[in-house]
């Protein structure tokens, strides 16, 4: 028998079975706002990704300021749904959306959504994340910032099948996602094992050569280890020029000066430059012949998460500049700028960085640090071998992994899809 449809009223909803009803959420669920009373050490709760996942330190002595933070979250229980609804015009991302499986607290910025009795909270979790997808969340927000509120919320229409049916859906779901998860998961190792492939076969290039049989000698630094005889150790000063980016200017001083895009932080990784979105400031010729780029320049970020990241600029960008987050290292004669940017890759993944660095704090790569960073360096017609060979053999890994990434993105959709598909109908049998 073919079954028949109609129109549930909400959009990212369409069509639903004409046997099901469609009720406005509050209906469904109340606002959580019971403060946690308690001072005593609790398991704190953290949403990310689409999870409830613990908060790090959980169980540590907390201290009077711990005590009061935490006097303020909001309590949450198993089957407690939560809406991240902040800054809905900032964050285009989905996956706002999470179900408690534990007793814990959670920061009162969240919207906490407790079942009525006798109501399948697992169903409308599932409801949610598919509305949630479609990026239906985005365009309800109030204020500035477009933030969600529960009072706009309740009122959203949803999908209201018999409580059978919307076992059966869960049940359904719960296992094929479990599936899709298990297969996104094989995919991530996959792309780890190949990461850390890519690394040793940097590491070994750089600090061993391409010559199996090379006779080789200790190199005197713990970082290095031994490398092949004939080469030697230095500092990366006495082979580059090494310029710190420029202060932000957000207002022009002088007449002279002009509104130009500049490189910061943010654009600068091991795989390129990202110039999607790069910002304008300030600056005059003098800082224009300093600051600006050239094909050729390794540039090494400073500060922040992606301190001593780092990138070659392989084609000329026009009119294009650095800001203070940002140095350029313009090589001398007699070095192969890929052979360093390799190098200098290998050295942030053994974790140089975080021991030259103070991770107490934000992590600076100073212009002093990258200046006396050490470098095994051979012949300049071995730098040129080396650095052609890993081209090579980091294109064929790196293909690799946007391979297996697709496939993610793909399983990705498909769980979007069929957690659409049976939330409203369109693939449960009844």
């Amino acid at each position: 028998m073919e079954r028949k449809y109609k129109d549930s009223g909400t959009k990212g909803i369409g069509l639903i079975p004409q046997s099901w009803d469609s009720r406005q959420l509050g209906i469904f669920f109340s606002e959580n706002k019971k403060a946690n009373s308690s001072l005593e050490s609790v398991t704190a709760l953290q949403f990310k990704y689409g999870e409830i996942i613990q908060k790090p330190n959980n169980g540590r002595n907390l201290s009077d300021k711990d005590k009061v933070l935490l006097s303020k979250y909001t309590v949450i229980e198993p089957g407690d749904v939560i809406v991240n609804g902040l800054n809905l015009n900032f964050d285009l991302k989905s996956l706002r959306i999470a179900i408690a499986r534990e007793n814990g607290i959670i920061t009162s910025a969240y919207i906490v959504l407790k079942p009525r009795k006798g109501v399948n909270p697992n169903y409308y979790n599932y409801v949610l994340k598919a509305l949630d997808f479609q990026k239906i969340l985005h365009g309800m927000g109030e204020g500035i910032r477009l933030t969600l509120s529960y009072d706009e919320l309740k009122k959203l229409n949803v999908p209201a099948p018999a409580a059978s049916i919307q076992s059966v859906i869960v049940d359904y779901l719960d296992k094929k996602c479990v599936e899709i998860d298990s297969l996104i998961s094989l995919q991530e190792q996959m792309i780890e094992k190949l990461k850390a492939y890519k690394q040793s076969v940097i590491t070994e290039a750089v600090t061993k050569g391409l010559d199996p049989n090379a006779k080789l000698v200790p190199s005197g630094i713990d970082w290095i280890g031994e490398i092949p005889a004939g080469w030697k150790v230095t500092v990366l000063r006495r082979f580059a020029h090494i310029i710190l980016g420029k202060m932000l200017q957000p207002s022009a001083k002088f007449k002279e000066d002009s509104l130009e895009q500049y490189i910061c932080a943010k654009d600068v990784h091991f795989e390129g430059i990202d110039t999607t979105d790069l910002k304008k400031m300030y600056f005059n010729q003098a800082e224009k012949e300093l600051y600006q780029i050239q094909k050729g320049d390794m540039l090494v970020v400073e500060g922040g998460a992606g301190a001593a990241g780092s990138c070659v600029l392989r084609n000329d960008l026009p009119d294009t500049y650095i800001q203070n987050s940002i140095m350029i290292v313009r090589p001398k004669q007699g070095i192969d700028i890929r052979y360093i940017q390799y190098y200098e890759f290998s050295l942030v993944k053994k974790g140089y960085v975080d021991y030259v660095c103070n991770k107490a704090t934000i992590p600076h790569f100073t212009k002093d640090k990258l200046s006396s960073m050490p470098i095994p360096l051979p012949p300049l017609s071995e730098q040129q071998a080396i650095a052609t060979y890993l081209e090579s053999k980091c294109t064929d890994i790196d293909r690799l992994i946007a391979v297996k990434q697709q496939k993610i993105e793909k399983l990705k959709d498909y769980k979007k899809s069929v957690i659409y598909e049976a939330v409203t109908g369109k693939s449960i049998i009844e």
